[in-house]
């Protein structure tokens, strides 16, 4: 009896997938990341405050969060 092996949609998509266009969605990905920490650098800049990177994490998920502080002041 032959054993056959269930491939996923995703791993099918890779397997078919065209160099060029892998090359292409990293390329992407490269450029998003670079814009995100162009804006977060002018948000600091333009409110005057601080960002922070922090990574989160419970006992099944992990995230990443940019915290951006500003205005900050005393209370009277």
């Amino acid at each position: 009896m032959e054993r056959m092996e269930r491939i996923t949609s995703e791993e099918d998509a890779q397997m078919s997938e065209d160099p060029r266009e892998r090359n292409e969605r990293k390329w992407q990905e490269a450029t998003n990341k670079v814009i995100a920490n162009n804006l977060v650098i002018n948000l600091e800049k333009l409110l005057n405050g601080t960002a922070k990177y922090v990574v989160c994490s419970d006992r099944t998920t992990t995230h990443r969060k940019i915290i951006i502080e500003y205005d900050h002041q005393q209370k009277d």
